[in-house]
């Protein structure tokens, strides 16, 4: 479950607003809200008196598939203005602390540039222009840049006010069950229509199914035994709980999984075990008054059997002042240990290799936890992948080299890529076949990262004394998402008449099926 997810994460580092066509799905905005890192906030709307600062940013997109109409200044003192003359509205207010910090530190370092994206011919691709008024001496290279830029969005977005989606109406399902003409494991991709949707897609045949859950979805997806589960966030009770979509069609809360938030972009994730007999879910609490920066981050870790029994806190409000947050990455096969990341929160700048930071492995039948790996500062989220038994874990390198090494530590392996600008996402199959990407960027293109041109899939069988052997190579490759069984395995994609990053099926054989250019979820099994 976790893999997807961070995959996701790091997908969007590789084409964030302003590439990957340059706009999110229309369901971008509850994809806001899934993401498990903190989002900076928005002040409340106040209205301001007038200032002598000066404007320190203005920023103008419109447009695109969610027809933006967005025209933002920034004082320097970060009292913004946000007009949105579609809508008839304007928003004043200040940035909140984490967002002013960011952009006083930019003001202060770069230089002014200017930076437009002009999609008037593409109808999926909003324009924008960006004008950055700097008071330091540093020219901002085009990583500087999109990282502005990336900033910049995730503001507009998170601006928008919120609106209710209609409640679609109820599945119908027969005595077969749900989705019965789809055979597992199926890829299951969302619906940009609602986020009470996703679509079920047979690998093989390409049948579709729509799934209608009862409650949006919000955050991680995970599946085990024929059954689905999802979190689902009650505003009202500012609480996240864990659902069960069973193979029936019968949606249930886990309701021992309750935990509360004070802001629904806490970090928060779950992960289940294979046979779908554990769960393991996480809750992360950040103080913003505090006077601490950065703030303290207390971390909690629970396990419990599916039916709710044996519940054990594993991690109780275990505090860090690195602003780092728990996700359990997964189980091992006797359900015996449970292995957890430590993740560092608000890292911004390139795409990383890797989906984890740090490895610790934790004995369901007590004791302490042990630390398996952690990444060096200068690479941080370089770990890829823990093998199914526990045994192997792969990372990416400075010299972005894919390590493969044991639980003592210990290299087995180090594989070389075809490609050298993008080298990550090393994913572990179940009996630990390994696949990962590498990316040579289109260095032509003008939007930020740059898409690849091309992109290549890499594999290799255990022992993995071999050198891999490329499988694919195409332009438009941006990750590898997960295996689906042994022969097939799941990657992102990129097209030009889709709003972002997609997914297509791949063999060993190399035979390709594109699946669907909506965003992948999870594998259904």
């Amino acid at each position: 479950m976790s893999k997807w997810f961070y995959s996701i994460l790091l997908i969007i580092g590789l084409c964030g607003l302003s590439s990957c066509n340059g706009s999110q799905p229309p369901d971008a905005k509850p994809m806001v809200n899934e993401l498990p890192t903190v989002a900076p906030q928005v002040a409340e709307a106040t209205s301001l008196p007038q200032t002598q600062n000066t404007v320190g940013l203005t920023f103008k997109i419109t447009g695109g598939p969610l027809n933006f109409c967005d025209d933002l200044a920034i004082n320097d003192n970060g009292q913004f203005t946000l007009q949105q003359p579609c809508k008839q509205g304007v928003l004043t207010g200040t940035l909140i602390k984490a967002d002013l910090d960011a952009f006083q530190t930019w003001q202060k370092d770069l230089a002014t540039f200017n930076l437009t994206i002009d999609a008037a011919a593409d109808k999926n691709t909003p324009t924008s222009a960006l004008v950055f008024n700097g008071k330091g001496a540093t020219q901002p290279d085009e990583t500087l840049k999109g990282a502005v830029l990336d900033w910049v969005n995730g503001l507009i977005v998170r601006m928008q006010p919120p609106t209710e989606p209609p409640m679609p109406e109820p599945m119908k399902i027969g005595a077969e069950g749900l989705c019965s003409t789809i055979k597992r494991p199926a890829m299951l991709v969302g619906n940009y229509e609602s986020p009470y949707k996703m679509f079920a897609i047979d690998p093989t045949t390409q049948a579709k199914c729509d799934i209608v859950l009862n409650k949006p979805l919000f955050g991680p997806l995970a599946s085990a035994a024929g059954n689905i589960y999802y979190s689902v966030f009650d505003k009202e009770a500012k609480s996240i709980t864990i659902w069960q979509l069973n193979g029936a069609g019968s949606a249930s809360p886990l309701a021992f999984t309750t935990i509360q938030v004070a802001e629904q972009f806490y970090p928060f994730n779950f992960a289940i075990s294979k046979d779908g007999r554990k769960i393991a879910w996480t809750r992360a609490m950040i103080d913003p008054t505090s006077t601490t920066q950065p703030p303290p981050y207390q971390n909690d870790l629970w396990v419990a059997n599916l039916d709710g029994s044996a519940q054990v806190a594993l991690l109780q409000q275990i505090t860090n002042n690195e602003e780092r947050y728990v996700v359990p990455v997964r189980f091992t096969a006797d359900n015996s240990t449970l292995f957890y990341a430590l993740q560092p929160n608000g890292l911004g700048g390139p795409p990383y290799g890797g989906r984890y930071d740090t490895l610790y492995s934790r004995s369901l039948a007590g004791g302490e936890s042990a630390l398996i790996f952690a990444c060096p500062k200068e690479i941080p989220l370089c770990i890829g992948d823990i093998s199914a038994d526990g045994q192997m874990l792969v990372y990416i390198d400075q010299a972005k080299k894919v390590q493969v090494i044991n639980r003592n530590g210990n290299l087995i392996s180090s594989l070389s890529a075809p490609a050298s600008d993008y080298v990550g996402l090393p994913t572990f199959g179940a009996t630990g076949n390994l696949a990962f990407v590498s990316i040579t960027f289109d260095k032509q293109a003008k939007t930020f990262p740059p898409p690849a041109k091309p992109g290549y899939i890499s594999f290799i069988a255990p022992p993995y004394t071999e050198q891999p052997q490329t499988i694919l190579t195409a332009d438009g490759v941006v990750s590898i998402w997960e295996w689906l069984d042994e022969n097939r395995l799941g990657y992102g994609m990129l097209s030009e008449d889709a709003f972002g990053v997609g997914v297509s099926v791949l063999s060993l054989d190399g035979q390709l099926v594109k699946l669907s250019t909506n965003l992948p979820l999870g594998v259904w099994r």
